[in-house]
């Protein structure tokens, strides 16, 4: 498996009350295709249910293949506002280290 050079920084804000809608949306669809992202090494999906936000952190093998995943989540925000998602940024960012 490659190592991570750069990343993706998505924050969304969730309607919890759709939660069961979205996260059966994140299991069929979203984590799959994100899994075959050219360039893709590992992302981890967090809910943080104080502030009704989830945010998205999602490794890539280069730089390129971390500002194409951004344009993707940006060309997305239709799709993802239907789901009760309102994305608030992504943010793109070298990695410094691994674990």
């Amino acid at each position: 498996m490659a190592s991570p050079t750069h990343a993706t920084l998505a924050t969304f804000r969730m309607d919890l009350s759709r939660e069961a809608e979205q996260r059966e949306g994140l299991q069929r669809m979203i984590v799959p295709g994100v899994k075959q992202f050219p360039g893709f090494v590992g992302g981890n999906w967090t809910v943080d249910r104080q502030t009704s936000e989830s945010i998205v952190l999602l490794t890539y093998d280069s730089l390129s293949a971390a500002e194409s995943m951004a344009e993707n989540i940006r060309g997305n925000a239709d799709n993802q506002r239907h789901v009760g998602l309102d994305l608030v940024g992504v943010r793109i960012l070298e990695v410094a280290a691994s674990a």
